[in-house]
């Protein structure tokens, strides 16, 4: 009879000690940034850099993800001339964005950032560059590569194979 009540207990603790341990914490929910595509181009004049990132707006750095909408981002050098007062556009979706590009002290480059309804699907982002009334258009393309995991399955990913680290982070240990 001793033998089957310890059989039985050790039963039930794999039982629990399994199933507690079966459920994936949902670190999506803790993103407050995430570049989902990057995006080059560049012509005799300009290189371009285009981010398309989902981000907290405003962002506020208080540990908590506050509305998060999605941000289409340039950064443009100039390879002859001043980068001031060149704005750009492109389109998504059948939809023009446009903007003016600005001096960013932290990244020691002009930059432009556009909320956006939705990302490009494409894998190229055309972009019209303006300065007075000349304009040229630049092709960026996504360095994004077949087989490139999206955040969501990377984070599952590491939630199930450091679900004990993952588990002790999210109970305060």
């Amino acid at each position: 009879m001793k033998k089957i009540s310890v059989i039985i207990l050790v039963i039930l603790i794999c039982v629990f000690s399994f199933s507690s341990c079966d459920k994936d914490v949902d670190l999506t929910v803790y993103v407050s940034q995430v570049r989902q595509n990057i995006y080059i181009g560049e012509s005799d004049d300009y290189k371009i850099v285009v981010y398309e990132e989902k981000k907290e707006n405003p962002f506020v750095a208080d540990a908590f993800i506050g509305s998060i909408e999605n941000f289409v981002i340039i950064k443009i050098e100039s390879k002859t001339e001043s980068v001031d007062g060149v704005s750009a556009s492109f389109i998504i979706d059948e939809k023009e964005y446009k903007g003016d590009f600005v001096f960013n002290p932290i990244s020691n480059k002009f930059t432009l950032e556009v909320v956006v309804d939705k990302f490009n699907e494409q894998n190229e982002l055309e972009v019209k560059l303006y300065k007075g009334t000349e304009y040229q258009t630049i092709s960026a393309k996504s360095m994004l590569f077949e087989g490139t995991k999206d955040y969501q399955e990377v984070l599952k990913s590491v939630s199930r194979y450091d679900k004990n680290i993952i588990n002790k982070l999210f109970k305060g240990d």
